[in-house]
């Protein structure tokens, strides 16, 4: 019976080392992981953050003027208030569309310092208020914090039809 059992074990050991033989890793074979979840091609979810601890927002009216500038309507400050808009670096959809918010936010009178940064340090900066404005992967933001972050589901344009990701 000893004997059945190990070689049962063995038997099953084989069938998963040999089925991972595609991937990467074992562990990938093992958890079902496939290539397209391993190199992040699925459809491109974003978080787009006002977080409440902002310094730089902590007035209601200004903080009201940001939310109008990136729905793309008409909003006019005075003073040229600066913001502080933090993406993550590596993803170059993220880091256009952080160029296009940029760009809205300065016609509508801020001043934006743009900076990009690793996932860990862009999640600890918007939890401590160090960002007045940030764009992260839905990967980046624990559930948890996505609340308290007041950030809101973005979901960035895909490639034209036709046209295959690399």
């Amino acid at each position: 019976m000893n004997k059945i059992h190990c070689a049962a074990v063995a038997a099953a050991l084989i069938l998963i080392a040999v089925s991972g033989l595609g991937y990467r890793t074992a562990l990938d074979a093992v958890s079902g992981a496939s290539r397209k979840h391993r190199h992040g091609r699925e459809d491109p979810v974003y978080l787009l953050g006002l977080p409440l601890r902002s310094k730089g927002l902590a007035d209601s009216a200004l903080r009201a003027a940001v939310r109008a500038a990136l729905n793309g309507k008409t909003a006019r400050v005075s003073g040229s208030p600066r913001l502080r808009l933090t993406c993550e670096w590596g993803d170059a959809p993220l880091e256009r569309f952080a160029w296009t918010l940029k760009k809205q936010l300065e016609d509508a009178g801020f001043r934006v310092v743009l900076s990009s940064c690793s996932s860990t340090l862009l999640r600890s900066k918007a939890l401590a208020g160090q960002s007045d404005i940030f764009i992260a992967p839905r990967r980046t933001i624990l559930r948890s914090d996505i609340e308290r972050l007041s950030a809101i589901p973005l979901h960035l344009p895909g490639p034209p039809e036709g046209r295959k990701r690399p």
